[in-house]
């Protein structure tokens, strides 16, 4: 059957989520009934909300500050059909870094605005967004509870990936639904969360998260967010020996691929938009790097990594929920390319079938291709005929007797 066209899952169709009709607090059975907007913001917080955008947009700091790279893209096998667990994409940087703050102007000026002057924004869509980050800070940030992931760090990429669609990036959004890749969903019932807390329940589900097309670089991602607005990316521990290290979400083909399909996917389902810059959020249990595509300016772009945790206190570093923040409602907060970044062109735009990603992407039910025997079988067992030649070609080697 043929995946569902962009304009039947898009998510400017569900109305329920999109404009919501007065700011008032509904996450969590929350009990601020005039919503956390309308409360007086004091200064004791506004100073500390004020010192966390440090690293947002304090360019003096060089070591911590949040900044853009942008990519070019050298060489890759777009075009030969292969799924992103197979993706080839060769890269390089630009040597001009940008701040990331230059590509959310306008969500950092409602925080401003609202942290120094409690001035609230009037656009419907944007003062329900900053509900919600006030409701997180409320509820995880100004808070004595324990937010990190210490007791999931033996736990399954199933559990961290709910964990973090459950308690972080769901939590942000302006719909907490969101759908897990069904094929790691294993043996577990229900809709249990991963977390400690007894009767935590998920508020998304597992389902079907592929996208692009057989003919060029196709598969499932992890996480698709805000239905199908974000794309997430969970990087899985490696055991080495006895020690567990975190394995990398930078330089990663699969990451590029993703982020490159999701943009060209996105712009075919919101094809007016004002801007077709489009992330991908890549993370692990400690890190968090946030991946752009621009479908239609060619520019890719790679954040800086940036820690999910406060080692001192546990809890969710300030300055990496304001990033998710402004990424998962990147919609309402983003302002696209600014003219120093859009003529960092990444080449992507030479791939030979380049109209493909244009007009015929597909999310849901997209056609995995067989592999043919030969790409995927090896050889079962030794056969004893070659191997006694082989046998012989290396005892000629080792003694030359082909001399």
């Amino acid at each position: 059957m043929a995946g569902k066209r962009p304009s039947d899952l898009s998510g400017e169709n569900l109305s329920f989520c999109s404009h919501p009709k007065q700011v008032q607090c509904r996450v969590d059975r929350c009990t601020s009934p005039a919503g956390h907007i309308h409360e007086t913001f004091n200064s004791e917080r506004a100073y500390v909300c004020l010192g966390g955008l440090t690293p947002l947009l304090d360019q003096k700091f060089k070591r911590t500050f949040m900044k853009i790279n942008p990519v070019k893209v050298l060489n890759n096998n777009a075009s030969d059909g292969a799924s992103f667990s197979d993706a080839y994409c060769s890269v390089d940087f630009y040597p001009e870094a940008y701040p990331v703050a230059l590509i959310f102007q306008k969500g950092l000026q409602i925080l401003l605005d609202y942290f120094i002057n409690n001035e609230r924004p009037e656009d419907v869509v944007q003062a329900h967004s900053l509900e919600v980050l006030l409701h997180f800070l409320d509820s995880a940030y100004f808070t004595e509870e324990d937010s990190s992931m210490e007791g999931m760090n033996e736990k399954s990429e199933t559990d961290i990936t709910i964990f973090l669609a459950n308690h972080f990036f769901g939590k942000l959004s302006l719909t907490s639904k969101y759908v897990i890749d069904g094929q790691s969903k294993g043996k577990r019932k229900g809709n249990a969360c991963s977390c400690s807390q007894d009767g935590c329940k998920m508020t998304g589900v597992f389902g079907d998260t592929s996208i692009g097309n057989a003919e060029v670089w196709h598969g499932k991602v992890d996480v698709l967010l805000n239905h199908t607005d974000i794309a997430l990316k969970i990087a899985s521990e490696e055991h080495a020996g006895d020690k567990r290290r975190t394995s990398s979400i930078r330089l990663k083909d699969e990451i590029f691929a993703e982020t490159i399909v999701f943009s060209f996917l996105q712009k075919q389902f919101h094809p007016y938009r004002g801007h077709h810059l489009y992330p991908c959020i890549a993370v692990n249990n400690s890190d968090q790097v946030v991946y752009f595509y621009d479908s239609h300016q060619d520019v890719l772009l790679e954040s800086s990594p940036v820690p999910l945790f406060d080692r001192e206190t546990g809890k969710f570093q300030f300055a990496t929920i304001i990033l998710a923040w402004l990424v998962v409602n990147h919609k309402c907060l983003c302002d696209g390319l600014p003219s120093d970044l859009a003529c960092k062109k990444s080449g992507f735009f030479e791939c030979k079938k380049i109209d493909v990603f244009r007009e015929d992407l597909h999310l849901g039910q997209v056609v995995f291709p067989a592999k043919s025997p030969s790409e995927c079988n090896g050889v079962k067992q030794l056969c004893k005929e070659v191997d006694d030649l082989n046998k012989r070609r290396l005892r000629a080697m080792a003694n030359k007797s082909f001399e």
